[in-house]
């Protein structure tokens, strides 16, 4: 961890374990549902709260739309959320 590196937060500021949502997202709900039923730790965002997560995510995964999750610097979405 770099010395403006905050404690669980990655070298972008992004907390080190992140699923970005949308309110009312049927798949959000079910990607919660799943890392919590796989006991995977997260702090869940929507792209309203903090706006400045999605502006850093590659067009590649914006694409694919929400969920995202975050972890370990790279973005998974939906369709990899659910096979961990």
């Amino acid at each position: 961890m770099s010395s403006h590196q905050s404690p669980g937060m990655d070298v972008n500021g992004i907390p080190e374990q992140t699923l970005i949502v949308l309110p009312g997202c049927h798949k959000c709900a079910h990607a919660m549902r799943h890392l919590y039923k796989q006991g995977i730790s997260f702090t869940a965002v929507t792209v309203f709260e903090e706006p400045h997560l999605l502006k850093q995510v590659p067009l590649d995964f914006r694409i694919e739309g929400m969920p995202l999750f975050y972890s370990n610097e790279t973005y998974y979405p939906y369709k990899d959320i659910i096979q961990m």
